[in-house]
């Protein structure tokens, strides 16, 4: 018999969600800002192994607890894949804001959602109408 697991808390308002994505922008610019000041002493790539290293940390007692089989996967190839690429976004990114301006770091990642957009068209063959390919123009002319 499997352990039922809690449903999870539902945010009481639209408030609730807003404050949490406030909270995560401010987190994340704040993070940005950390690699900027740390990149003049420490190479971007060591600033991102120890980002990985206190994650991992973090994590390891939850890992302790549900054993390694939380880590099993039916597509490991596929997976892999993510974690290349994953790695490669953040070397890169850390890299990019050791040399860019943090606004303009900043306005850059928040064009992500507009990559995405275009990249699920291309790649993924999802259908985008007139209303979303002007959401996207006004996003790269902004």
């Amino acid at each position: 018999m499997s352990p039922r697991r809690a449903p999870r808390p539902r945010l009481k308002t639209p408030f609730h969600a807003a404050a949490l994505m406030t909270l995560a922008a401010l987190l994340l610019t704040a993070m940005h800002a950390m690699v900027r000041s740390l990149s003049a002493e420490i190479h971007p790539f060591e600033i991102a192994f120890f980002r990985n290293f206190f994650g991992l940390c973090s994590i390891l007692p939850l890992l302790v607890r549900s054993g390694a089989g939380a880590l099993a996967t039916r597509r490991p190839r596929l997976q892999l894949l993510r974690g290349v690429n994953g790695m490669v976004a953040m070397l890169t990114w850390f890299y990019a804001l050791s040399i860019v301006p943090i606004a303009q770091a900043t306005a850059l990642s928040f064009l992500i959602v507009v990559f995405a957009s275009v990249g699920a068209a291309l790649f993924l063959g999802e259908r985008m109408r007139v209303r979303r390919w002007t959401a996207v123009a006004i996003g790269f002319a902004s």
